[in-house]
C-alpha cells in the first residue's frame, strides 16, 4: 500500500504540473489534470480506489512525522480529485469514505475529525468551479435507452465481449432520441453494470453480482485495517461505475485485483496451510509471461503494424498501406487496417482495390457509418450511383449527425440532375456544420445550375470567407461576374 501511495504522488504532481501548462507527455488535451492516464475521468477514478489505502495509512501510523507525512498526501490527492472536476468520483470517494468508517468502526475520533475536516475544506473550493463537462447526463441516458434495447434484444447471453460497441450503431436504426455523435463513435456505456448486462447477458450480470457478494461478505464479516481499506476502493469505483467505465481503465482495474488478492490473503488465513515458495512463483510468472507472449504474439504483431498504418495514412500513404496489408496478415480479425487501406486506395484514385478492401472491412464491422459512408464513395466513383445512395442511406440510418454523408449524397442527386433533393442535403451539412466550405460550395454549384446566381454566389462567398484559398469558387464567382444574366428571381 505505501508503495502505490507514494507512486501515485509522482502521478497527481504530474497532473499539477500540466494544469500549470507543462506536459511532457504531450496529451492532446491540454491544462487538465490528466497525468499519466490519458483522460481526467481517469485520473480521478484511480485516485479514488487509491485514496483508501492514505485513511489506512493514517489509522496505521503511530508516530506524528508519519502522520503530517500521510495528511499531506491525502491533501495532495484530494486537491487532483477536486481539478479533475468528475462528479461521479466524487460521489465514489465520499461513498468509499463512508465504508472505510463503517467497516473499521475502530478509527480514532481525533483522526476522523480530521480527515473529514481536510476533506470539506478542500470539496468546498468545488463550489467555484464550473467547468464540469456539459450535456454529459443527457447523453449517457441515450446511449442507457438503446443498451436497454440491445439487452431487451439479447437477454441471456448478451451481444458478447467487447461487442458492444460493435452494435451500438445496429441499435439506433430507426430509433429517435439516441446519441450519434458528429466527430466520435460510441464506444461504451458509461455505465459498467449495464454494458456487462448488455456484453454477457443476465447470466454474466448475476456472476458479477455473485463476485461482488463475496466481495463484501468477506470485508463486513474480517474488519481489519485491511479489509476496510480495500473493500472502501473497490465500492468506490463501483460507484464509479454507475456513469463511468472504471473496468476499461487498467490502471483501476489493476487495484480492482490487487483489492481481490489482499481480500483473499484475509479470507484464506488460518484455512489453507499451504506454502509456495517464492522460486515457484517466479518460475510460474516466468511460464505465464512466456505463453503470454507466445499467444498474442500475432495480435501484438498486428497492432503494432496498425499503429504505424494509421501515423503514416495522410503523410506516407505508400508506407501505411504496406503496414495495413502486413497488420492484415498478422491479424486478419481487425477491421480497421482494412479501412485505412480502402481509404488509402481510395485516394489514390484505386477504386477497385479500395471496394475490395472496405467490403472487407464491413463483413467485421457492418454498423459503423463512417465505412458505410467511405463505400458509397467509392461506389459513386465507380459511377454506381444505385450502390453508392445504398450505402450513404445506410450510413445516414445509423448516424443522423455526420454531415460528410448528408454532403455525399447531395452531390450524388446533384449529379443526377435531382438539384432540389441535392439542396435539402447541402444545407441539412450546413445546419450540423455551419463551417462545412465544401457544403456551401456544392450548395453554391446546385444554385448555379439553377441559374439561381444570387444565391449561387452568396454561397461561393461564404466558402471563402472560411477557407479564403479554395480556388474554384473564387472561378465560380468570375463566372458569375462575367455571365451578365438577369437573376431569376
Amino acid at each position: 500500500m505505501k508503495f502505490f501511495v507514494f507512486a501515485s504522488v509522482l502521478i497527481s504532481i504530474y497532473g499539477f504540473l500540466q494544469v500549470a501548462g507543462i506536459d511532457f507527455i504531450k496529451w492532446s488535451i491540454k491544462n487538465s489534470p490528466l497525468s499519466t492516464l490519458g483522460r481526467r475521468n481517469f485520473a480521478a477514478e484511480f485516485l479514488v480506489v487509491i485514496i483508501p489505502y492514505t485513511f489506512a495509512l493514517i489509522v496505521l501510523s503511530k508516530k506524528k512525522v508519519e502522520k503530517i507525512i500521510y495528511f499531506s498526501i491525502l491533501s495532495i490527492f484530494l486537491i487532483h480529485l477536486v481539478f479533475t472536476f468528475t462528479r461521479a468520483s466524487y460521489l465514489g470517494f465520499i461513498f468509499s469514505f463512508l465504508v472505510f468508517l463503517f467497516i473499521l468502526k475502530k478509527i480514532r475520533l481525533p483522526e476522523g475529525k480530521k480527515i473529514v475536516l481536510i476533506i470539506l475544506i478542500i470539496f468546498s473550493l468545488t463550489t467555484f468551479a464550473k467547468t464540469f463537462e456539459k450535456g454529459s447526463v443527457k447523453s449517457r441516458i441515450l446511449i442507457w435507452k438503446t443498451t436497454f434495447n440491445m439487452i431487451k434484444k439479447n437477454p441471456l447471453m448478451g451481444v458478447g465481449p467487447g461487442n458492444f460497441k460493435i452494435n451500438y450503431l445496429k441499435y439506433c436504426i430507426g430509433k429517435k432520441d439516441v446519441l450519434t455523435p458528429v466527430k466520435e463513435n460510441v464506444e461504451d456505456v458509461h455505465n459498467d453494470f449495464l454494458e456487462i448486462t448488455a456484453e454477457t447477458g443476465i447470466i454474466g450480470l448475476l456472476l458479477f453480482l455473485f463476485l461482488l457478494f463475496r466481495i463484501f461478505r468477506t470485508g463486513f464479516c474480517k474488519q481489519t485495517l485491511l479489509t476496510a481499506a480495500s473493500v472502501s476502493s473497490i465500492s468506490g469505483m463501483l460507484v464509479n461505475c454507475l456513469a463511468s467505465f472504471p473496468f476499461k481503465n487498467p490502471a483501476t482495474l489493476f487495484i480492482f485485483f490487487l483489492n481481490l488478492s489482499f481480500l483473499d490473503l484475509i479470507f484464506r488465513k488460518g484455512k489453507y496451510k499451504v506454502k509456495i515458495s517464492k522460486e515457484i512463483i517466479f518460475i510460474f510468472f516466468i511460464i505465464y509471461s512466456i505463453s503470454v507472449i507466445i499467444i498474442d504474439f500475432h495480435a501484438i504483431s498486428g497492432n503494432f503494424y496498425y499503429s504505424l498504418c494509421k501515423k503514416y495514412e495522410k503523410v506516407k500513404p505508400a508506407f501505411a498501406l504496406e503496414m495495413g496489408k502486413k497488420s492484415i496478415m498478422e491479424n486478419p480479425y481487425n477491421y480497421k487496417p482494412y479501412f485505412i487501406c480502402g481509404k488509402i486506395y481510395l485516394s489514390a484514385g484505386k477504386i477497385k482495390e479500395a471496394i475490395e478492401y472496405l467490403k472487407e472491412s464491413e463483413k467485421l464491422y457492418p454498423y459503423l457509418d463512417t465505412l458505410q459512408n467511405n463505400i458509397g464513395i467509392a461506389y459513386f466513383k465507380a459511377g454506381n450511383y444505385q450502390m453508392a445512395e445504398k450505402h450513404y442511406l445506410l450510413s445516414l440510418s445509423m448516424n443522423k449527425n455526420r454531415p460528410e454523408t448528408y454532403n455525399n449524397l447531395g452531390f450524388l442527386y446533384l449529379e443526377k440532375g435531382n438539384i432540389e433533393k441535392g439542396i435539402k442535403f447541402f444545407e441539412k451539412a450546413i445546419k450540423l456544420c455551419p463551417s462545412f466550405y465544401l457544403a456551401y460550395f456544392n450548395l453554391g454549384m446546385a444554385y448555379f445550375k439553377k441559374k439561381d446566381y444570387s444565391k449561387a454566389e452568396k454561397n461561393f462567398k461564404k466558402v471563402l470567407e472560411i477557407k479564403p484559398e479554395f480556388f474554384p469558387a473564387r472561378i465560380y464567382l468570375k463566372k458569375i461576374k462575367n455571365l451578365k444574366v438577369p437573376e431569376r428571381k
